[in-house]
């Protein structure tokens, strides 16, 4: 509907025809000519740091966008929305001569309401120069009045503080020549032909030159650095927390940066900290949720409490008590709010400063929030018991009281590892949240998370995480969850390469499992005492111990345990050259897992009959295998079984001679297994590839490889990695001719396998030490290790190492020249070869032979053996298990 104003003096205003509208009448004397403002814009920040890449994203839109000339710049309160906008504004102020403009919504300040967009209309319409009498009192008059009044001219406008759309639509341009740059906490979705910009945290870099220049405290020493790193961490990087602290160490000339660093660090509360005059973080914080439903607030503080690192739906819904359709929702609307960040599709965290305000608002003794992280542990330990039992090696011990829910949370193997796998931090979080306000959830959830720490590690966090969770069930007085968590402080400190202590704790698991008579955990940990006899050499004792737990899991009717000892034993077959045997059990291992669907073990036992074939010389069977195993890893979503077949690939590639594909599959070994972040076995990658560079004459290469691995292997406290390394670099040594760095870094080999009772490391290091004497010349020396080496050999029943074994004797006594004697060791080498089907073995054998009948003057009476003979293949180099 139209308007008429009337100003003439008579006070009078004659309308004819059809014309309709509201008529304002202007009485009095004429209007007086006002002096338009041509810029309100705020200061230019003086110090604008790390916002770069923001300012030349909107700058770069404008440029090529004639269409788009609204933006809008979202983001949680103090991240310097309004100071990016500004800086923004005074760059573009000369393209908008007619004026640039700067209004502030108060969408968020504390104190005063969002301003009506009627209001800030009259506002701009007197600023454009316009007579306050003749500006309508409805918002659509003065809607029209603004836009009419922007026709033809080029305005900037900046909208700071917007509560919401319905508050900046009336003031928005049409003009194309116009541009338009909002600031909100909230993100504005509903508002239509804006481009949004969603303001983050500073980076690390940016965050500390910020607040050196505002402190005057250039860092001149690493010391400073670090200091300044710490404090603008504990700022979370947000800008407004960074400008307040640096501020109050400018005006505190005595103070100094590490001081100020050790001080806060060592508060509990900060956030109060974070204020100025009328500048404070908690304030800022409170407007936004103040503004929330009752409902959004209880759902914000329970998110402040939760002790993750991020948090998703199911989980939220668990610790509300809401159903997830409604969570997802709440959800939504605390991420427009900018009270949490979308950190993935359905996860959600908060930042670190809201987090503490927000657990500010709750007071300890709040009932219903200790009922909610209940809940939440709750759901994790149930969820987490479910996914372990898909990464779970054997069976598992239930817990009383905890079970799976009855609707399967996950759709099979895949699902559940990557549950695990996202969830890895938020559980740990949960295991420390529990040791205060729960202790009996903890030893239920470290069992629970056993089979992830087994398969990714870092060990040593498995020690400490089941040692604390025995101490805490034996306080308790939980015998069955003290008996399981000792089982699996016995694996973390066999995967450290601690076979004897490892064997201390399954042996206390057993008794306590026999204390309360449960039968199932008594079978697991004999299986697991055996395991620590196979680690040891001690391969009959593992027998014993295996068969025992077979009974045992017959008598449950537990196929899942059996399969695992029809696997086990298989193990010990192979690694006591009966190879034969070792098959039909791993056949038959392999028949019931796939009955009990378990696809892991599946894949498992497929790359242990890999390794068996190549040790047999069938390298067609052994790579047939570990691809089945490879396939059915990838199938499953197992990363670090997949990387395991490339690592076992590589061995028969480098066996037989191909090097180049050993190479590869050694790569693709080490790229698969930084993936799933298990630096452990990427170091037995490296050594696969320090092989090749030594194999290739690339002896820098190899001892940095070599080098690399042994330290990451001390990294983990794994010593059995360790000494294999050292092993390895000794024998480089020997084949560079440096026979005294050869012998020094064997021997610190056989020294570090003797403290941890291997007796396989035993047996190959005395072999390679023996190689080493021999090469020196020290004949007598080389014969002693290499006599001891093959007592080991014969003790433990490994006739492959045997074999192996007695060919390095006959080569060092063919470098001894007693050609005799060595023909007597080669033969029976050979024939120990042929007996256990080592083909690579036997032609070694056969070519000792050979030379030393020639050396002899005896016509040669052997045959070549098909595929040949690889003096330099792994071989003739078996790795310590």
């Amino acid at each position: 509907m139209p308007e008429f104003t009337a100003g003439d003096t008579a006070r009078q205003v004659n309308v004819t025809g059809g014309n309709h509208g509201y008529i304002t009448v202007a009485t009095g004397q004429p209007p007086a000519v006002r002096l338009a403002l041509t810029s309100t814009l705020r200061r230019d920040p003086a110090h604008f740091l790390g916002r770069d890449d923001e300012v030349g994203q909107i700058l770069d839109s404008i440029s090529v966008s004639s269409s788009m000339r609204i933006y809008t710049i979202d983001g949680m309160a103090g991240v310097g929305k309004t100071a990016l906008a500004t800086r923004i504004a005074h760059l573009l102020a000369s393209d908008f001569p007619d004026g640039q403009h700067f209004v502030e919504l108060h969408g968020h300040t504390p104190g005063r309401a969002p301003v009506d967009p009627s209001e800030l209309l009259a506002e701009l319409l007197i600023e454009l120069g316009t007579d306050p009498r003749l500006i309508p009192e409805t918002l659509p008059g003065r809607h029209r009045l603004w836009l009419d009044r922007l026709a033809g001219k080029r305005i900037l406008l900046v909208l700071d503080d917007a509560r919401n759309p319905a508050q900046i639509e009336p003031l928005l341009p049409t003009e194309s020549q116009c541009l338009t740059l909002i600031t909100s906490r909230r993100r504005l979705v509903a508002l239509d032909g804006a481009k949004p910009l969603n303001l983050g945290m500073l980076a690390p870099g940016p965050a500390a030159d910020l607040f050196t220049t505002l402190a005057d405290r250039p860092s001149t020493t690493a010391a400073d650095r670090a200091a300044v790193e710490e404090l603008v961490q504990l700022c979370g990087h947000l800008p407004l927390a960074i400008v307040l602290l640096a501020g109050r160490l400018a005006h505190h000339p005595r103070w100094t940066v590490a001081g100020l660093a050790a001080e806060f660090s060592a508060r509990t509360e900060r956030i109060a900290e974070f204020s100025v005059g009328d500048r404070a973080v908690d304030v800022a914080f409170g407007m936004s949720y103040e503004s929330l439903p009752e409902v959004r607030q209880t759902l914000f503080r329970y998110l402040c409490l939760y002790p993750g690192a991020d948090i998703d739906i199911r989980a939220t819904a668990a610790m509300t008590g809401l159903e997830a359709r409604q969570v997802r929702v709440e959800l939504e609307e605390l991420y427009i709010e900018h009270l949490v960040e979308e950190t993935d599709s359905g996860r959600y965290r908060v930042h670190d400063l809201l987090r503490e305000y927000g657990r500010r608002l709750t007071p300890d003794a709040d009932a219903p929030a200790a009922a909610a992280m209940q809940r939440l542990l709750d759901y994790f330990v149930t969820t987490a018991v479910e996914a372990g039992g898909y990464l779970s090696p054997g069976p598992k011990v239930p817990h009383e009281g905890y079970c799976t829910t009855s609707e399967p949370a996950f759709d099979g193997h895949s699902d559940a590892v990557v549950w695990m796998r996202t969830e890895r931090p938020n559980l740990l979080a949960c295991f420390a949240y529990a040791d205060r306000i729960s202790p009996s959830v903890l030893p239920r959830l470290a069992d629970a998370v056993a089979g992830l720490l087994d398969q990714d590690g870092p060990w040593t966090l498995a020690r400490e995480l089941h040692h604390h969770a025995a101490t805490t069930a034996r306080r308790l007085g939980d015998r069955l969850g003290e008996a399981v968590a000792l089982d699996n402080l016995g694996f973390a400190h066999l995967r450290s390469g601690l076979p004897a202590d490892a064997a201390e704790y399954h042996s206390a698991a057993l008794i306590a499992y026999r204390a309360i008579g449960n039968r199932l955990g008594e079978a697991n940990a004999l299986s697991n005492i055996g395991t620590t006899c196979f680690a040891s050499g001690r391969y009959d004792e593992s027998a014993e111990q295996y068969n025992e737990a077979l009974a045992i899991y017959r008598d449950l009717g537990n196929r899942l345990g059996e399969a695992n000892i029809y696997e086990n034993l298989g193990m010990v077959r192979q690694f006591t050259g009966d190879y034969t045997g070792a098959v039909e059990l791993l056949d038959h291992a392999l028949t019931l897992y796939r009955e009990t669907g378990n696809l892991r073990r599946v894949a498992d036992t497929l790359d242990d009959l890999g390794i068996v074939h190549r040790l047999t010389g069938n390298h067609t069977e052994s790579i047939e295998h570990h691809r089945r195993a490879q396939a059915l890893y990838r199938e499953i979503g197992e990363l670090r079984g997949e990387a395991d077949t490339e690592l076992n690939l590589g061995n028969i590639y480098w066996q037989t001679g191909r090097h180049d594909l050993a190479a590869a599959h050694y790569t693709r070994a080490c790229t698969l297994y930084r993936e799933c972040g298990d630096e452990n076995s990427f170091a037995r990658a490296q050594i696969g590839l320090g092989n090749v560079h030594s194999h290739r004459g690339n002896h820098r290469e190899a001892v940095d490889l070599y080098t690399r691995a042994i330290d990451l292997h001390r990294m983990f406290e794994d010593r059995r990695g360790e000494a294999e390394g050292m092993a390895r670099l000794g024998a480089l040594y020997e084949r560079m001719g440096d026979y005294s760095g050869a012998i020094g870094r064997i021997s610190q080999a056989l020294a570090r396998f003797r403290e941890i009772g291997a007796l396989e490391g035993q047996a190959y290091s005395l072999a390679q030490l023996g190689v080493a004497h021999a090469g020196f010349g020290a004949h007598e020396l080389a014969a002693t290790a290499l006599r001891s080496s093959l007592q080991i050999y014969r003790e433990t029943g490994n006739r492959w190492g045997e074999a192996v074994t007695l060919n390095y004797i006959g080569r060092a006594l063919v470098l001894a020249g007693d050609h005799r004697r060595a023909v007597e060791e080669f033969t029976a080498a050979s024939d120990i070869a042929r007996s256990i089907q080592s083909r690579l073995e036997f032609a070694n054998a056969r070519e000792g032979i050979a030379q030393c009948r020639t050396e002899l003057g005896l016509p040669d009476l052997t045959t070549s053996p098909a595929g040949g003979a690889d003096p330099e293949g792994i071989e003739r180099n078996p790795e310590p298990r």
